[in-house]
C-alpha cells in the first residue's frame, strides 16, 4: 500500500528518592530541567541517521571540506553543513524539518507558490482537504496519496513503552497496566471511545515492546543505580512480573498480535510485561532510552561509552519498516539524558551541586532536545508514521477534553516552571501533588520534543499522569493511534 503521512497532533508519582528533572533542550525556548535525574546518554552525539545527500540544486562541484573541529549534528534547513559531510541543507523539506508542503531554499524553508492554498502551506500530495489542488477534498472515507483520494487501508504498528522503573512509580504502573484491556481493544476493534462504532480501521497486526527509564549513570556509582554503566540500556524487556496472577517469568521481546489471536490474552501478556517494578536507577533517562532502543548500531548517533543502538541488534524485529511507530513515555519525572557522563560522578569537580539537583542545574550536560526530534523522525519515511505520546506530570487543567494539546500553555503554566521547592530545597517543586499517590515534576524536555515533532507533521499529545485513571489518557492515545492507521492507501 502506499503510505502517507499524517499530519494530526496526537496521544509515579510518589517520589522516593532524588528525582527531579533536567535541563534545557535546546530547541526552542524551554525553561530548563527539572530536578530529577535520570541520565544515560552518551558521550558522543550525534544526530540521527544521514538521510542521504540528494542533489541540492545547481551544479553540483562535489562536497565542500568539513572543516576541522565538526561536530556532525542533524541536517537542518539553516544553510550549515550540520552533519558534516561537506554538503549544504542535503534532502527534502520534511527531511530538513520544514512544515508541511515546503521545500529548502537557500537555507530557508519556503512554500513554494503551487502548494499555498489560501493562506496555509499545505502538502497537495497527501492533504485530505486540498488533494492534488487546493479545495478539492477527499470524501468521507477516503484519503490523499499521491494527489489521488483513494480507499483508506491500515497497517501494522509497533507500540513501545517507555515505562519509567524509579522507586516512585508504584500507583502509576498500576494505573497503567489496568488500562491495557481497553487500550488493545480500542486498537484492535477501531472503536477508540468505547460507543460501539468503529472510528478508524481497526488495526490487524500489532507489536508491544517495553523499555525502562534505567540507562546507568557512566559508569559512577550512585544510589539507587545498580546497574552503574549502562542501567537496562534501552533493551526490549522480557521479564514478567510474577507477582501479577497469570504472569509468566519470562516473555519474548516483543509481543505480537494478529487478527484472529486473542486480544484479551495479549493485553494481559503485555500488562506482564510492562509491570516494570520499582528498583531501577533514580536519574531517568526516557528519551535516551527509547532512541537507543531504535537506533540501528549502522547510525552516526552513539551512545554512553560509544554504544550504539539495539534497534538491529537485541532489538531486531521489533520496529518494521512499513509499520506506523507509536511511542508512549510514562513517567513522573523529568528527562535527564545526559550527554556527560561526570553530570552523575559524586566527587565531579565540574558538577559540584546537590546529586539530586544537576540535572536542573546544569542543562549543558544534557542531549539537546533536537537530538531525539531528528532522532525519532529518522526511524520512519515519513513523520506522519510516527506519533509521539506521553503520560507525565504535567497538571491536569492543561490537558484539552479532545483534540490537540496547547503546548505553549502548557509550558507556559505556573506549576510548569522548574524551581526549587521552598519547603524541600533539595528537589524542585512539583507539577502536581495527588493525595494518597504522591508528587510529579515538571517534564519540560519531554513536552518540548512533543512540540518540536508537533510542528514537524508527527501526531502526539501529552496526557497527565496526576490521576489516578488513564481511562481518557489511553483513549487520547488510541485515537491518535488510529488516525494514522487510516490515513494510508489500499
Amino acid at each position: 500500500m502506499t503510505r502517507l503521512p499524517h499530519f494530526f497532533i496526537l496521544p509515579a508519582a510518589l517520589l522516593a528518592l532524588a528525582l527531579a528533572g533536567c535541563g534545557d533542550d535546546g530547541v526552542v525556548g524551554d525553561s530548563g530541567p527539572a530536578p530529577d535525574s535520570g541520565a544515560d546518554t552518551s558521550v558522543t552525539d550525534t544526530g540521527t541517521a544521514d538521510t542521504g545527500i540528494p542533489d541540492t540544486g545547481s551544479a553540483d562541484t562535489g562536497p565542500d571540506p568539513v572543516p576541522d573541529g565538526c561536530v556532525p549534528a542533524p541536517e537542518t534547513c539553516n544553510g550549515v553543513d550540520d552533519d558534516c559531510d561537506g554538503i549544504t541543507d542535503e534532502g527534502g523539506g520534511r527531511e530538513l524539518t520544514c512544515g508541511a508542503g515546503q521545500e529548502c531554499v537557500a537555507g530557508v524553508c519556503t512554500c513554494p507558490a503551487g502548494n499555498m492554498c489560501g493562506t496555509s502551506c499545505v502538502d497537495l500530495d497527501t492533504d485530505r482537504d486540498h488533494c492534488g489542488t487546493c479545495d478539492t477534498a477527499c470524501p468521507a472515507g477516503q484519503v490523499c496519496g499521491g494527489g489521488t483520494c483513494c480507499d483508506a487501508g491500515t497497517e501494522p504498528v509497533d507500540l513501545l513503552f517507555m515505562v519509567d522503573n524509579s522507586n516512585s512509580m508504584t500507583e502509576e504502573q498500576a494505573s497503567l497496566v489496568a488500562a491495557f484491556p481497553r487500550f488493545i481493544e480500542a486498537l484492535t476493534t477501531g472503536d477508540a471511545d468505547g460507543d460501539g462504532t468503529a472510528d478508524f480501521p481497526p488495526v490487524t497486526d500489532i507489536h508491544v515492546g517495553v523499555v525502562t527509564a534505567d540507562m546507568g549513570t557512566g559508569g559512577f556509582g550512585v544510589p539507587t543505580c545498580s546497574e552503574p554503566n549502562f542501567g537496562d540500556d534501552g533493551v526490549l524487556r522480557t521479564t514478567g512480573n510474577t507477582s501479577i496472577t497469570g504472569c509468566s517469568a519470562v516473555y519474548p521481546s516483543f509481543l505480537s498480535w494478529t487478527t484472529g489471536d486473542d486480544a484479551g490474552a495479549f493485553a494481559a501478556d503485555a500488562a506482564c510485561v510492562a509491570s516494570v517494578g520499582t528498583g531501577g536507577c533514580g536519574f531517568e533517562q526516557p528519551l535516551e532510552a527509547v532512541l537507543k532502543a531504535v537506533t540501528p548500531s549502522t547510525s552516526t548517533t552513539t551512545f554512553v561509552m560509544g554504544s550504539t543502538g539495539h534497534a538491529d541488534g537485541a532489538n531486531a524485529g521489533f520496529l518494521r519498516p512499513d509499520s506506523v511507530f507509536a511511542l508512549v513515555i510514562v513517567t513522573d519525572e523529568e528527562d535527564c539524558s545526559a550527554s556527560d557522563p561526570n553530570l552523575f560522578n559524586p566527587l565531579s569537580s565540574d558538577y559540584t551541586s546537590d546529586l539530586n539537583l544537576r540535572c536542573f542545574q546544569y542543562p549543558g550536560a544534557l542531549h539537546p532536545i533536537s537530538r531525539y526530534v531528528s532522532g525519532l523522525l529518522a526511524t520512519r519515511g515519513r513523520t506522519g508514521d510516527l506519533v509521539y505520546a506521553v503520560i507525565a506530570g504535567v497538571p491536569l487543567e492543561t490537558v484539552p477534553a479532545s483534540g490537540t494539546p496547547d503546548y505553549e500553555a502548557m509550558l507556559a503554566h505556573a506549576d510548569m516552571v522548574e524551581r526549587l521547592d521552598p519547603a524541600m530545597p533539595t528537589r524542585l517543586a512539583p507539577s502536581c501533588n495527588v493525595a494518597g499517590r504522591g508528587l510529579a515534576f515538571p517534564p519540560r524536555r519531554i513536552v518540548n520534543v512533543a512540540r518540536e515533532l508537533s510542528i514537524r507533521g508527527t501526531p502526539t499529545t501529552v496526557q497527565s499522569i496526576c490521576q489516578a485513571d488513564y481511562t481518557g489518557a489511553i483513549t487520547a492515545i488510541a485515537d491518535r493511534v488510529g488516525a494514522v492507521v487510516g490515513m494510508s492507501c489500499d
